[in-house]
């Protein structure tokens, strides 16, 4: 299953698609506020079940963003930075 935030209507929800190639919004319809809190609570099994899956949008009708539009941390590995890989012996 494919799990996306997006805007649709300018307006942020979340939702997967289907095997119809469609997108489905479950994100206006749940007690989730955001794919992040959904998969705290461990709902996206239930959420697949809730939705029909049959009607959604196609990809033209949504604007893509992050899958992940709060994350708590984000976490880089500094590699490309020459002085590091050096530094580390890693270059």
């Amino acid at each position: 299953m494919r799990w996306m935030s997006f805007l649709r209507e300018d307006v942020e929800t979340f939702g997967f698609v289907s095997a119809r190639e469609r997108v489905v919004d479950v994100g206006q319809n749940c007690d989730f506020a955001t794919l992040k809190d959904a998969i705290a609570a461990d709902a996206l099994d239930e959420l697949t079940k809730v939705s029909d899956g049959t009607s959604g949008l196609r990809f033209e009708e949504i604007e893509f963003l992050p899958p992940i539009t709060n994350p708590d941390k984000i976490l880089r590995v500094g590699l490309n930075y020459k002085d590091h890989q050096a530094e580390t012996g890693r270059g």
